[in-house]
């Protein structure tokens, strides 16, 4: 019987490879689903990045449906790492720079592995999110520090790719 391949969950900003990665985990954006073989990826919108409380928990049931074996954040609440836990979801916190960096990071062994959250309860709750300039992914100097919403941030992405 075949192994099934082990899939790898980063938090971004956008749906791309180039995409900045986002220190958020509940409320961040996007997720690239990565195979850990590197052969396919694909990214999903957060569907809990507007919920009104619960967030962090009901991202982490969400990676688990989509069968998740690591997550690479920036931070973590406590109660969101307690369900990335039970799910049996790693998780690897310390990631900077785009997508592709972050996955680098990783398979580097530059990122930490988490035994416990890094942030207190609500943290992702702080405030706008703002556009910042990253290598890849912004040419346009005038979204530098200005309101965005998840759309936006996509197409920031896109037009940054390439």
């Amino acid at each position: 019987m075949a192994e099934r391949k082990k899939k790898i969950a980063i938090c971004a900003q956008g749906p791309g490879m180039d995409c900045v990665v986002d220190q958020r985990f509940g409320r961040c954006f996007y997720f690239v689903l990565v195979s850990a073989d590197e052969e396919q990826h694909k990214a999903v919108p957060n569907p809990s990045v507007g919920a009104s409380g619960g967030a962090g928990v009901q991202t982490a049931q969400f990676l688990a449906e989509k069968g998740v074996d690591a997550v690479l954040i920036g931070n973590i609440g406590p109660k969101a790492f307690s369900a990335l836990s039970a799910a049996g979801i790693e998780v690897y916190s310390g990631i900077s720079g785009t997508v592709v960096d972050a996955l680098e990071q990783f398979r580097s062994g530059r990122l930490r592995r988490v035994s416990d959250s890094t942030v207190p309860s609500h943290y992702g709750l702080g405030g706008y999110v703002y556009a910042f300039r990253a290598r890849y992914t912004l040419r346009d100097k005038q979204a530098y520090g200005k309101k965005i919403s998840p759309d936006s941030a996509a197409e920031i992405c896109a037009a940054g790719a390439g």
